[in-house]
């Protein structure tokens, strides 16, 4: 049967491998290529980020 300390060792290992391995982080680098071959997309960080007074929505999906 597992314990609940079994357990919280078992997180802290997890956590600490992705803090040294970045690439199963959800931090991951902000230059990350998805896709492979022909269709490989390079990720966009600021895509929608809008300015409000720019671009107002008004009336979105009523």
């Amino acid at each position: 049967m597992n314990s609940r300390r079994k357990f919280i060792q078992n997180t802290s290992l997890l956590s600490l491998a992705m803090s040294l391995k970045p690439d199963f982080s959800l931090l991951a680098a902000k230059d990350q290529v998805l896709g492979h071959g022909d269709f490989r997309y390079q990720v966009d960080l600021q895509w929608g980020n809008l300015d409000p007074t720019q671009v107002p929505v008004v009336n979105c999906h009523e």
